[in-house]
C-alpha cells in the first residue's frame, strides 16, 4: 500500500494512515461529530443512489480499480461503492477514504476493504493520477479553498463525481435568505453555497464535465416534493435548479490525467 502514497505517512492500527501536515480542524472532531454522532448514516442510501446512476450511465465502460473517497466521514457510501463494483467486476477495487478528522475516520464503519487516511484534501499524499474515480460527495461545500480541492483531486483521479448542494436558489431566498445560510454553516459547515453557474464554472478550470443529474433535497411538503419531481421528470432541471437548488450530481474527467 506504502507506494501509493507521494511522501511518507505514519500508521497506527487503531487509526490507519495519517499525514503529519494537516492541522487539527476541532469543528470537525468535536462541535460536528456532536451535532451528527451517526455521521449521516440515513444519507448513505440515497448518496449511492445519486452515485449509482453515474456507475450505470456514464461511467458504465470506465475501468475502475481504485475509488478515493474525499472527505468520506463514516465511509459507508464507499463501503457500498466497492460492494457493488466487486460484483460487477468480481475483481477487487481498492477503496481510499480520506478526511481531515481522525474521530470520523474512528468512527465510521468497520470494513475491512478500506484504506483510511486522515489528511487535508487540499493536499493528499498520494500520487499522480494513481486513483481511476474519486467521489467529492458534500464536500466542495465545506472548504473555503474550494477551487485548491478540486485542482488536487483533478491531480490524483481520472475521473470523478462531485455531488453538491445548489444552495443560491429562489426556495433559499424565501426560507431567510442570508438568515439561512448562515445556519447552514453552523449546522453542517457549508463555507460556500452556489448556484449551477458558479459551481460549473469551479468545476470547469480543473475538469471536463461529461454529464450531470440532479438530485432534489427531501422531506419538505408534500405539494413542494410533487412539484420537484415534475420539473425534473419533464426535463426542466434548470428550472428546477434556479427554484429549489437540490444537489448538482456532475460527472468529470481530469483535464491533467486527459491532456
Amino acid at each position: 500500500m506504502q507506494a501509493i502514497f507521494s511522501r511518507p505517512v505514519g500508521y497506527r492500527e487503531e487509526d490507519g494512515y495519517y499525514d503529519d501536515l494537516p492541522t487539527t480542524v476541532e469543528y470537525y472532531e468535536k462541535e460536528y461529530l456532536e451535532l451528527h454522532p451517526n455521521l449521516h448514516a440515513e444519507d448513505a442510501d440515497a448518496k449511492f443512489a445519486a452515485l449509482q446512476w453515474a456507475l450505470d450511465g456514464p461511467l458504465k465502460a470506465i475501468d475502475i480499480s481504485t475509488v478515493l473517497d474525499v472527505g468520506c466521514g463514516s465511509g459507508r457510501v464507499l463501503s457500498k461503492t466497492l460492494s457493488y463494483l466487486e460484483q460487477a467486476k468480481k475483481d477487487p477495487v481498492t477503496g481510499i477514504g480520506v478526511d481531515v478528522s481522525g474521530g470520523m475516520l474512528r468512527s465510521g464503519v468497520k470494513d475491512s476493504r478500506l484504506v483510511r487516511l486522515r489528511a487535508d484534501c487540499r493536499d493528499i499524499p498520494l500520487q499522480d493520477n494513481s486513483i481511476s474515480l474519486a467521489l467529492c460527495f458534500d464536500i466542495v461545500e465545506h472548504v473555503s479553498e474550494d477551487d485548491q480541492l478540486t485542482r488536487e483531486i483533478s491531480r490524483l483521479a481520472q475521473y470523478a463525481v462531485f455531488k453538491v448542494p445548489l444552495e443560491l436558489s429562489a426556495y433559499t431566498w424565501v426560507r431567510g435568505g442570508r438568515k439561512r445560510l448562515r445556519r447552514l454553516q453552523e449546522k453542517y459547515g457549508h463555507v460556500n453555497h452556489y448556484d449551477r453557474r458558479s459551481l460549473i464554472n469551479l468545476l470547469n478550470a480543473d475538469w471536463k464535465i461529461a454529464a450531470e443529474n440532479y438530485v432534489k433535497i427531501p422531506g419538505r411538503n408534500l405539494l413542494l416534493d410533487r412539484f420537484q419531481t415534475l420539473l425534473l421528470t419533464i426535463g426542466l432541471s434548470n428550472v428546477f435548479g434556479v427554484l429549489f437548488g437540490g444537489f448538482l450530481i456532475a460527472v468529470a474527467s481530469s483535464r491533467k490525467s486527459t491532456a
